[in-house]
């Protein structure tokens, strides 16, 4: 049992230890392992008829997919969200109406006003630039991390029972037996969370979906 713990232990600093020496490749593996189990979910609600692989896959593709529609119909909500946002603070400056409504100020009010709308506008501006120069500068790591995100999520679906099994073989003159069943019911917990948090994302997605939908919100849908 002692051996056990030390062994635990030592797994653990290692993993924490890889969370600095390693942080791209220990989130990628931490977000595939996650993205494996919401994969392996829907294995447990069907048939054993239907093969495992092959549900995987769809399963993993429906993912995909849906990941794609998301990011696909955000960016022009948010572009057409930019744009209102500057067309309504244009029409609010350049109309007369905010220098209208500053001269019934006392000087000093107005004065001060003005330079915190002029450093406003210049952080916003310099935000802006910055983070088009992340986003440009870390594109191509967020493509790759993706990409092996993918990759580990489906080769960790593929292979959950292999790795389950190969577990006890990282612990020498250990119990095997309780070994496996620890991590055997870990995964399962686990698997078991991932599984109803995506079923109550579900049903509060489709909820709001459908509420929103009748009340007539733009882009509910």
């Amino acid at each position: 049992m002692k051996k056990t713990k030390f062994w635990v232990l030592g797994y653990f600093v290692a993993v924490f230890m890889t969370l600095f020496l390693f942080p791209t490749t220990s989130r990628v593996l931490g977000l595939a392992f996650i993205f494996s189990l919401i994969i392996n979910t829907p294995a447990q609600f069907v048939s054993r008829k239907i093969p495992r692989g092959a549900l995987n896959i769809v399963t993993g593709i429906a993912l995909l997919s849906f990941m794609f529609f998301l990011i696909y119909s955000v960016i022009p909500i948010t572009i057409k969200g930019v744009r209102s946002l500057s067309l309504e603070l244009d029409s609010l400056f350049n109309d007369g109406t905010f220098d209208k409504w500053l001269e019934k100020l006392p000087p000093f009010i107005s004065e001060t006003i003005v330079d915190i709308v002029d450093s406003a506008s210049q952080w916003l501006s310099d935000a802006a630039i910055m983070v088009g120069q992340y986003l440009a500068s870390n594109i191509t790591s967020w493509i790759t991390g993706a990409v092996l995100l993918i990759i580990a999520g489906f080769v960790i679906a593929r292979k959950t029972n292999i790795i389950q099994k190969s577990v006890p073989i990282l612990f020498p003159g250990c119990d095997q037996d309780k070994v496996s069943s620890f991590f055997h019911s870990l995964y399962k917990d686990f698997q078991t969370y991932i599984g109803g948090q995506l079923i109550i994302a579900l049903i509060v997605g489709t909820i709001i979906a459908v509420g929103s939908t009748f009340l007539g919100v733009p882009n509910a849908i």
